[in-house]
């Protein structure tokens, strides 16, 4: 029989690239994680190259330059297992250019999060966590 005490297991934080027009966001989410997520805010989503260091990238789709769907398609051309989680106010309808709707590359590597249904300092979180955890 083993006795004493065992060591602890600390997992890595959830590494998180945050694309949004500024930064509270961002900020707020990683306080209200414990430390469990690192977070990197940007104004303007970096080259593909430097993404590929992040657990999942996270963004307004507000703040993109590309409508959502055409977003998610450059990354997962080039990251394929990356997570996409868009985070906004709206449901995807709203941010859905040129009226056919957001087709995604990769759907089961997609999560939409409104304000709503993930508030800020309690469910987003936890969610990224999940998200990132499982890649």
């Amino acid at each position: 029989m083993i006795v004493g005490p065992w060591p602890t297991i600390r997992l890595m934080p959830v590494r998180v690239l945050w694309i949004a027009d500024d930064e509270n966001e961002a900020s707020y989410a990683e306080a209200a994680s414990g430390g469990e997520l690192r977070i990197d805010w940007t104004r303007i989503a970096p080259a593909l190259e430097e993404m590929i260091r992040y657990d999942v990238v996270a963004a307004d789709p507000g703040a993109l330059r590309l409508s959502p769907d055409e977003f998610e398609r450059r990354v997962h051309d080039e990251l394929p297992s990356t997570p996409v989680v868009f985070y906004s106010g709206l449901r995807p309808e709203h941010h859905a250019r040129g009226g056919g709707g957001l087709r995604w590359t990769i759907p089961s590597l997609v999560t939409w999060l409104t304000h709503a249904e993930a508030p800020l300092m309690t469910e987003l979180p936890r969610r990224l966590l999940a998200i990132g955890r499982v890649r």
